[in-house]
């Protein structure tokens, strides 16, 4: 969550509730957000679309294969019927009742009538009809700042469905930067109608220039010609040659490649243009080992079609680095602290351990997303202690949910303060200057205390009101106040969120099937990365802190078995424990340097 200047937006009362919107969105597509305030992997139009995707697979399956598939489909209809609850802009945009399309009969399967029900239910929900119909409600709704909650909602629809359509997550969030926080006026609530336009899914043809190895050139000319590719030369017309022999300087390379693409915008159009050359090195790599082909870390991008605009963009980041990282001072220092305490590394799973680290590392030294899926799905499988009653993918499911339910709440809580310290240090320290907080000493725990206790009404209303502007910190902080403050609204957040991590899972499972077994992968794999990276760190460091807590913790199995008997008692104390049993850490630990302290004086 990051605050930005909007000093230029006029009569900011009367936009309120858009200025909410701009920052949530801003956060749903800010590339280093936590995963639980990003924007939904799947569109509500793209989970229909995979649904009937995978009933076509079914159809002309095996017996035993159609029925894992048909599994598959059961899920993800159970997940359109969560995402369709209070989904006002899929009622509005159907002209049937929706609830009658997902009627399914595991008894009474006619796998053909389902496909047909699905495709008009895909008609209906058409990604342009269900964009404007949320365009349009955030303009009726910009003004009420009361209206949140519809606000919150209509953010992840709006970035999940442009996702969804193919335009990139760093040309909405750079678009709606440059539009929203710089020296643009912002007058009304129809300036978000004019920024849709830049964020519209339209397809371009892109040309991308990128600078590459001299042995591209030895390459013949049918092969580049066939993957839309062409080197540089003087006799192409319509090139500013200036302009790009001052890439070439800039860039390091004198062999210069054009490479065509269709895109919705420029960061997609280098992605794919980087990613097609990928492919072509690969396939030279098959004849020859050795040879290292290198490629500019910067592109000079021309929307060909109709803008004519030549744009300098940056090479593609690593999605395995878009995670809540340590600095390099504490990663060290837990390091040390692991390598010194930890026995999960010289008990039985010791090379098992050591192989996770190097497939890990492998997955962060790779650039294709499919081959960084395959192996944090391999991490996750070799992590999780295999369960000979239940399939691989339910064994990995069913061991990694403890550990990440467990969490979670701490992880929104340590998120939350981590973005107020960040946002006003100075604010928050006079905020727990005027806090009862009684003999709690830990930052963290005293900002729970006044979020969760009534004798500290007062100072969390006085963080409210130092939140000023940033309607999006007061909303979030609103939120966790009510969830940490209410068991039954904390038990059903806990449900809802467990529901989509295992939704998740065997999305991220089928996607690895699907590259490994048929070489294909869908649009959204890297985002699947981000999460696959993120639940596999989580399971791992919950497996080394437990095995430094307590040293009989030395095989996986052990830590997996702890997490789901921790999990059943934390499920119980939920219903029948109080609100200090709703963030969940593992105890501090205890150890010999009690016992042998220097002695007090008297």
């Amino acid at each position: 969550m990051l605050y930005r200047n909007f000093d230029h937006w006029n009569n900011l009362d009367c936009m309120r509730g858009l200025l909410f919107f701009v920052q949530r969105l801003d956060e749903l597509t800010y590339k280093y957000t936590l995963d639980s305030y990003k924007a939904p992997t799947m569109s509500l139009p793209g989970l229909v679309s995979e649904a009937s995707s995978l009933m076509s697979d079914a159809i002309f399956a095996k017996r035993d294969n159609a029925e894992k598939i048909v599994n598959s489909v059961e899920a993800i209809i159970e997940e359109i019927r969560v995402r369709i609850k209070g989904n006002w802009i899929a009622k509005s945009v159907s002209s049937l009742t929706i609830d009658d399309l997902l009627l399914f009969d595991r008894q009474d399967l006619k796998l053909d009538d389902l496909k047909r029900r699905f495709a008009v239910l895909d008609a209906e929900l058409n990604d342009e009809s269900y964009v404007i119909e949320i365009i349009e409600n955030v303009v009726n709704l910009a003004a009420d700042a009361r209206q949140k909650k519809k606000l919150d909602f209509l953010a992840r629809e709006f970035a999940s469905l442009l996702q969804h359509r193919g335009v990139s997550r760093e040309h909405i969030n750079e678009s709606l930067a440059e539009f929203f926080f710089t020296e643009r006026q912002i007058k009304s609530p129809d300036d978000f109608r004019i920024f849709s336009q830049i964020v519209y899914p339209h397809h371009h043809r892109f040309q991308v220039i990128v600078g590459v190895s001299d042995i591209v050139a030895s390459l013949d000319e049918d092969i580049l010609r066939q993957r839309q590719m062409s080197l540089i030369d003087d006799e192409i017309e319509d090139l500013d040659f200036d302009l790009l022999d001052k890439f070439r300087e800039d860039c390091g390379f004198d062999c210069l490649l054009i490479i065509f693409v269709s895109a919705t915008d420029y960061n997609s159009a280098v992605s794919r243009a980087f990613s097609n050359f990928d492919s072509l090195c690969n396939f030279y790599r098959l004849f020859s080992h050795k040879e290292d082909i290198q490629i500019s870390s910067v592109a000079l991008a021309e929307q060909g079609c109709c803008e004519g605009i030549r744009k300098r963009v940056e090479a593609p980041e690593n999605n395995m680095y878009f995670i809540r990282d340590m600095r390099r001072v504490k990663g060290a220092s837990t390091l040390k602290r692991f390598n010194e305490l930890i026995t999960l590394d010289i008990g039985p799973d010791r090379i098992k351990i050591q192989n996770i680290i190097n497939i890990h590392g492998m997955s962060l030294a790779s650039n294709s997303q499919d081959i960084q899926l395959v192996n944090l799905w391999t991490c996750l499988e070799t992590l999780a202690p295999s369960d000979h009653g239940s399939s691989k993918i339910a064994n990995v499911v069913n061991r990694v949910i403890p550990v990440l339910m467990l969490g979670y709440y701490n992880r929104l809580v340590v998120n939350l303060l981590f973005d107020i310290l960040r946002w006003d240090r100075r604010s928050f320290s006079k905020v727990l200057k005027s806090a009862d907080t009684g003999q709690v000493f830990d930052i963290k725990e005293k900002f729970i205390e006044i979020l969760t206790k009534k004798e500290n009404e007062a100072s969390l209303a006085d963080l409210y009101t130092r939140c000023r502007d940033f309607e999006l910190l007061r909303f979030r902080i609103s939120s966790m106040a009510d969830l940490l403050g209410d068991l039954k609204s904390a038990r059903e957040k806990l449900a809802s969120h467990e529901n989509m991590v295992r939704w998740q899972l065997y999305r991220i499972y089928r996607t690895r099937n699907q590259i490994v077994h048929a070489g294909e992968s869908p649009d959204f794999t890297q985002y699947l990365v981000e999460n696959a990276h993120d639940f596999f760190d989580q399971s791992l460091l919950f497996c080394l802190e437990l095995s430094a807590w307590k040293p009989r913790f030395d095989t996986f199995l052990s830590c997996f078995d702890y997490a789901e008997a921790q999990y059943r008692e934390y499920k119980s104390r939920l219903k029948d424990g109080n609100k200090d049993d709703i963030v969940w850490v593992l105890p501090r630990p205890k150890d010999k340097s009690y016992v042998f302290q220097e002695p007090r004086e008297s």
